[in-house]
Order: C-alpha cells, then sequence, then structure tokens
C-alpha cells in the first residue's frame, strides 16, 4: 500500500489557492509582521547557554529574538526606539587597543574573557571591586552584595597595577563593591590609588558612611583633584527608596551631599532606573543635579536583570532612549533628545552629553557643535587630559560667557569645540576650582546588559571593565551575566565545598560547610569547570 504524501507547511498567513495550471489565481503571499534587520549570539536566560539570535523592528521597537534548544524561544526588548537604535551606528569608530590582552580565543565571545585577542576596545572605565560587603541590602543589586570578605591591600594594589600596565595609564578607575567605604582600609587605598597612573579616581558609594561621619569626609576632602564620589541617588519620593533601596534613603542622600558640598568634593549622582517606579522623576534629578554647587554630573542606569531584582519584565524595560525622551519632556527645554550624542567607542549601551552652567544658564554643547565632525576629537576615552588644551579652552569660555561675543562667532565655536569631550574628572589638580572645572555639567546613560538582551557584538565593544586579582579584566556586562560567581566567595565556597572534603564540624555563620580553613589563600576553581549563579559546578 502506497502512503500518501505530506502536504507541505504553510507560511503563516497564506490561504489555500488553485494551482497555477488549472487557470486559477496565483497562490496569496504575505510578508512577515516585522522587519529582520541583523543577526548576533545571545544567551539563553535560563541556562546560560550561547545560542544564535536575529534582531527584528516591529512597531518602531527593537527587539532579540533567540532560541535555546534546551528551553525554547524568547523574545526581549532592545531598544524602545528603532530610529535612535539605528542611527548609534553613524557615531562608531575604530577602537581601540590595549597594550596586552590575557586571554586567547577558544570557545568565543563571551566565554574567552578576558580580555581576549577579539575584544574590540581598551578600558575607558576600571571597576575595582575592594569588598564584597555592604551596609544595606537593596532589594535591586547587581553586585548582590550583602556579606563578603574584604580584600587585603596588596590584592587592591595587584589590580591597580594590572589596569595600569594593560593601558600605560587608566582613564578611571572606579572603587567598588558592595559598599567601599566600609571596607577597613578605605583611606589606605584612595591613598595607594593616587601614586599610581591612573588619570581620575571614583569611589562609588550609597552614601550612608558620608551621611553619618563628617570626619570620614574631612579625610576624602585630601584626595580631592582627580576624585569624584560617584553617589546612588535614585530619586525624591518614599516610595522609590522603598522599593528599590528597601528603606527610606533620602535624608541620608540630603546630608551625604551636604556633607560632600561642605569639603568641596566633587560628586556624580547616580540613578537607577526601574520601570514604572521613578521614570517620572528623571527630569527632576537631573535639575537638582544642575542646581547643586559640587554635583559635576549625573548618570542613569536602566535596571539590568543581573544580581538581585524584583519585578523585571524583559518586554517592558527601560533603555537609553526612554531616558533621553523623560530627560527632554521632563526639564522644560533645559535639554533635549539631540543634545545627547551615543559614545563613540561604545555606541550601542552609552550615550551622553555635555553642558556649560552658569546660574540658570544651561547651555549644552550639541547645540553650538557639529558633534560628529568632531569623533576624532572625542576618541575612545572617556575623559581626556585638560593640560593639552586649558589655553584654548580658557579663552573660549571667556568668550562664550560673554554678552559682546554671540556663540555664532565662528572663531569662539571653533575654540570652544575642544571642551566638547572633557569630563570634570580628568582635571588636574591645579586645575579645581577653575570656571572651565565649575561649570561643566555631564549626563551620561549606560544601559548594561543582562542574559535577556545580551548581545555578543556589543559585547565585544564594552569599555566599562572589571579588573580582577587574578589578572583578568572582563567586560562588564559579561562579568555580571555569566562569570562572577566563580570571584565571589561566597558562591565558590558552596561549590568548592561539593568538591573537596570539608574541616570536621566547621561550618559557616548560616550552616554552611567550609571548605578551608579561613587562613588560607582562597582556591580557585578547579580548571574546566564554572560555577552557576546558584553555586553548582559544572
Amino acid at each position: 500500500m502506497v502512503s500518501k504524501p505530506k502536504s507541505a507547511t504553510r507560511a503563516p498567513g497564506t490561504e489555500a489557492a488553485s494551482a497555477p495550471d488549472d487557470g486559477g489565481p496565483y497562490p496569496a503571499r504575505s510578508d512577515r509582521n516585522y522587519i529582520y534587520h541583523n543577526f548576533t549570539n545571545s544567551l539563553c536566560p535560563t541556562c546560560l547557554r550561547v545560542v544564535q539570535a536575529k534582531v527584528i523592528i516591529q512597531s518602531n521597537k527593537v527587539y532579540l529574538i533567540k532560541t535555546c534548544p534546551e528551553h525554547g524561544q524568547v523574545r526581549s526588548l532592545l531598544s524602545s526606539d528603532a530610529a535612535y537604535y539605528l542611527s548609534q551606528s553613524q557615531y562608531s569608530k575604530p577602537g581601540t587597543l590595549p597594550r596586552h590582552f590575557q586571554k586567547r580565543v577558544e570557545q568565543g565571545c563571551p566565554l574567552d574573557c578576558g580580555l581576549c585577542t577579539d575584544h574590540e576596545q581598551h578600558t575607558c572605565l576600571a571597576l575595582i571591586e575592594v569588598t564584597e560587603a555592604c551596609n544595606l541590602r537593596c532589594p535591586t543589586c547587581f553586585a548582590d552584595s550583602d556579606v563578603g570578605r574584604y580584600a587585603p591591600l596588596d590584592e587592591v594594589e595587584r589590580m591597580f597595577d594590572t589596569i595600569v600596565a594593560n593601558e600605560g595609564y587608566a582613564d578611571v578607575v572606579q572603587i567598588s563593591g558592595g559598599e567601599p567605604t566600609i571596607h577597613p582600609q578605605i583611606l589606605e587605598i584612595l591613598a595607594l590609588a593616587k601614586t599610581k597612573r591612573i588619570k581620575a579616581v571614583m569611589i562609588n558609594t550609597n552614601g550612608v558612611r558620608i551621611a553619618k561621619d563628617e570626619d570620614f569626609v574631612r579625610e576624602l576632602a585630601k584626595f580631592k583633584g582627580n576624585f569624584e564620589v560617584y553617589l546612588q541617588f535614585d530619586g525624591f519620593r518614599e516610595s522609590t527608596h522603598q522599593i528599590i533601596r528597601g528603606l527610606d534613603l533620602r535624608d541620608v542622600k540630603e546630608r551625604a551631599i551636604a556633607n560632600l558640598t561642605k569639603y568641596e568634593i566633587p560628586i556624580n549622582l547616580t540613578a537607577t532606573i526601574q520601570r514604572g517606579v521613578n521614570e517620572d522623576e528623571i527630569g527632576e534629578i537631573v535639575k537638582f543635579g544642575v542646581a547643586q554647587k559640587m554635583v559635576r554630573g549625573v548618570t542613569f542606569q536602566p535596571i539590568t536583570n543581573v544580581g538581585r531584582h524584583e519585578n523585571f519584565d524583559p518586554l517592558d524595560r527601560t533603555t537609553v532612549p526612554d531616558v533621553i525622551h523623560a530627560i527632554s519632556s521632563q526639564t522644560a527645554g533645559m535639554f533635549r533628545e539631540a543634545d545627547f550624542v551615543p559614545l563613540p567607542c561604545h555606541s550601542e549601551c552609552i550615550s551622553m552629553t555635555y553642558a556649560y552652567v552658569k546660574g540658570k544658564k544651561v547651555k549644552p554643547l550639541p547645540r553650538y557643535i557639529d558633534v560628529k565632525s568632531y569623533l576624532d576629537v572625542i576618541g575612545n576615552q572617556i575623559n581626556f587630559k585638560v593640560e593639552d588644551v586649558k589655553d584654548v579652552v580658557g579663552s573660549a569660555l571667556t568668550r562664550l560667557w560673554s554678552a559682546s561675543m554671540p556663540l555664532s562667532t565662528v572663531n569662539a565655536l571653533r575654540d570652544f569645540s575642544c571642551c566638547l569631550p572633557v569630563a570634570p574628572q580628568a582635571l588636574s589638580q591645579q586645575d579645581h576650582g577653575s570656571v572651565l572645572y565649575e561649570n561643566m555639567f555631564r549626563i551620561v546613560i549606560i544601559a548594561f546588559m543582562d542574559a535577556w538582551n545580551f548581545d555578543v557584538r556589543s559585547a565585544k565593544k564594552c569599555c566599562v571593565h572589571h579588573v580582577l586579582p587574578d589578572g583578568m579584566i572582563i567586560p562588564f556586562c559579561a562579568y555580571n551575566t555569566l562569570h562572577r560567581p566563580r570571584y565571589m566567595s561566597k558562591t565558590r565556597d558552596k561549590a568548592l565545598a561539593r568538591l573537596q572534603p570539608t574541616r570536621r564540624g566547621a561550618t559557616d555563620a548560616a550552616g554552611e560547610p567550609v571548605s578551608t580553613p579561613a587562613s588560607t589563600p582562597e582556591p580557585a576553581i578547579p580548571a574546566g569547570l564554572s560555577v552557576r549563579p546558584d553555586g553548582s559546578v559544572v
């Protein structure tokens, strides 16, 4: 008996029609309901396997669609504004090489971090975590900080030396954690950083100690010049603080800013933006920052689905253009959408603008300068040394703020253009307090990736890197999505406990078995193994 052949599967939306040879109409065809834009590799958000993905445009938004052979297809939002997403590429520039790479390409991005020889960008901003411990337990924390070890001073110095050797000098080093201000040697760490070839140092803090300990702030003031406090500042409503930080920190932020202002320590306000929580406060944060004497800028970081978080929807997340639109609509023309320019070294994830502020006047530079014409000046870095151009800068600023010299004057604009990429933390000690420094204000928007929106094309261009005790330098998003667990003592110790005999009766405070004496060096995960976020070894 001959089996009946199976009929072909029709594409969605097509209708049955007569075959051409019987005189009937041609079969109807239909288009997909999206535009295929590109192809990339991503991660399965369930098992973190590297999977193929396609980038599509649908309803003026950009999505990533990927399929894991085990967990099926998922879709996540890449950008809420397709036009902005497509415009980013016109700002891209060739990547700047570090002096050294740490690893060869073996498995491919993002598994060979790092930096591997296939990474496209050097380190613009180096993160050095000096502790896993924190004096808060925020519901939202990419590092999942609570308790943990404090890095000894020699380990911190080794990380400083790693980034300096890799770059020749470091543009910006951010001391982070955990909460770095509770490290018992944090002042020694800052003093050590000032002895290295590091242009600018930031300390990333929730502000609790700064608000409560004026003596500590007085000590911080000794590091002024190439030094800023990167202060967590999410908004003004009690509900915002309760949802993002777990308690009302409004008074803490107010006192921290007051103490830093008293000792004239430059501040960068840093806001975590969560969908449906504080997007409507973005404009007020900008206006507040502009009005503060010592606030040199604001950084907005849309929430990312790594570490500790709650109520995350990968199809309804805040993206870079959402923040730009909010700034424009909520600042009554102080800043406009056209004022923001993607950072050339990592245009997919970072957008920024600079403005000069004098009194109530705010003048964003892109309104007076064709930024694309000056991409070579901006270069592949967040900062450059003002000493190279300060004479021209001073002259340009003098004329810019003079009522007798209109902004349209060609010579004034030509001189003024060299100021565009200057960030305040790049200034030298002798420039501190100058008109250039005091009147500059920047807004930076950084959208970090997680397993849902991970795009290997963007990961290869990442210029924000974690510097680690073992000499590795790993891009921020790859580190926090894939590699962090094997460096964290709480997950590493759980993994090792499954691999090694434990000391009889030894447990930690939570009753977990301890695999090695506390006095011995912490061992690395055995070669060929990795650790999942839950501490399991694979």
